[in-house]
């Protein structure tokens, strides 16, 4: 098992992990993420926010929330809120390799960097990150952009799962 710094989110069946610096954006590009696809009617919600424990089982990388933080999520300039819906009642899995908390296998990764260091044309090879010896496809977007970045996740979601709804 490992504990990482940053959010996670599941569009669907579809688990996405934000990373990114503190500051850089992370809980409100998920917030942003899972309004825009339940404004889609699709299932979306925020299954960990800051803290993420993610563990490898049968090829597939799990990620839930940590026990400190499950149903909370920071909002900017207003604090820790109680996420709504972070009763239990969702259709994210309960895990046995976890600690039982509600799951979702990760699909692919969000890396918030600064826009200054972002690369037009990133390399094939930086397009994708490993965790626990399961490599996932990995995009970057710009911190503090919301609109950029939700641009790109969508962008994202189509070339890396093109059969799946567009959820953003």
């Amino acid at each position: 098992m490992e504990n990482i710094h940053a959010g996670c989110i599941a569009l669907g069946p579809l688990g996405v992990l934000i990373r990114g610096s503190s500051g850089a954006g992370k809980s409100t590009l998920a917030d942003c993420l899972v309004e825009a696809a339940r404004a889609k009617g699709y299932f979306a919600e925020v299954v960990a926010d800051d803290r993420t424990e993610l563990v490898s089982r049968g090829g597939s990388l799990l990620a839930q929330a940590t026990a400190p933080l499950a149903g909370l999520q920071e909002v900017y300039g207003l604090g820790i809120c109680q996420r709504s819906g972070a009763d239990g009642a969702s259709g994210l899995s309960a895990d046995a390799a976890l600690t039982g908390e509600r799951c979702v296998r990760v699909r692919m990764m969000c890396d918030l960097i600064p826009s200054d260091v972002m690369e037009r044309l990133p390399d094939c090879e930086s397009l994708s990150a490993e965790f626990l010896g399961v490599t996932v496809p990995r995009i970057f977007l710009p911190a503090g952009e919301m609109s950029v970045a939700l641009q790109i996740t969508r962008w994202g979601l189509r070339r890396f799962f093109p059969n799946s709804p567009d959820y953003v």
